[in-house]
C-alpha cells in the first residue's frame, strides 16, 4: 500500500515539474510566433510602415503604423481612408500584392476598385510626438503624405495601363 502511495507521490511530484517547464515554455513560443508569424494575428507588413489588417471586424484594411514588428491591427487608415468614404463609400480591401517598391490593392464597396500605393513616401516620425493633444495632428499629418502616393481605379483597363506605363509587375491571380 505505502509503495503504490510513493508511486503515486513521484507520478504527481513529476506531472508538477513537467507542466511548470511547459506552460513557460508555450508563453515564450506564443509570445515569438506572434512576433515571427504576424499573419496568424491578422496583419502582413507591406513595407514602410504599411500592414494589411485582415481580421478587423470592420472590414479589411491598409493601414500605416510606426510599430516595426509584430501584430498591427490600427493606424492610419490608407485604404480606405476618410476621404474616400465620402466618394467610394465603405471599401473593403479583398486583396493585397506587394513588391519592394509598390503595393497594389483590389477593394470592394458598391463597386471594384483597384489601388495603387507608391513605398517611397516619407513620414517624420518626429514631426509630432504622440500625445493626446498632438494624436490627431500626427494622424493628419501622415494621412496627407501617404495620401499623394495613392492611387484610386475604378476601372480595372485604366489600373492595369497605368502598372504598364509604370512598369509594374504585380498583378491579381484573378485576373
Amino acid at each position: 500500500m505505502e509503495g503504490k502511495r510513493k508511486h503515486r507521490d513521484k507520478v504527481s511530484i513529476g506531472f508538477v515539474i513537467v507542466l511548470l517547464l511547459f506552460l513557460p515554455v508555450m508563453a515564450i513560443v506564443g509570445m515569438l510566433s506572434q512576433e515571427v508569424f504576424p499573419s496568424l494575428y491578422g496583419s502582413d507588413n507591406l513595407g514602410n510602415g504599411l500592414y494589411y489588417v485582415h481580421t478587423d471586424p470592420h472590414g479589411q484594411k491598409i493601414v500605416h503604423s510606426y510599430k516595426t514588428r509584430g501584430y498591427v491591427f490600427d493606424g492610419v487608415r490608407v485604404i480606405p481612408n476618410e476621404s474616400s468614404l465620402e466618394t467610394e463609400g465603405r471599401v473593403e480591401v479583398i486583396s493585397v500584392k506587394k513588391d519592394d517598391q509598390y503595393v497594389i490593392a483590389k477593394g470592394m464597396g458598391d463597386t471594384l476598385y483597384y489601388y495603387l500605393i507608391d513605398k517611397s513616401f516619407y513620414v517624420d516620425k518626429n514631426k509630432y510626438f504622440i500625445y493626446a493633444d498632438k494624436c490627431q495632428k500626427d494622424y493628419d499629418y501622415r494621412d496627407s503624405v501617404i495620401q499623394q502616393y495613392v492611387t484610386s481605379f475604378d476601372d480595372s483597363l485604366a489600373f492595369i495601363s497605368a502598372l504598364e506605363e509604370k512598369g509594374i509587375d504585380l498583378r491579381f491571380t484573378d485576373e
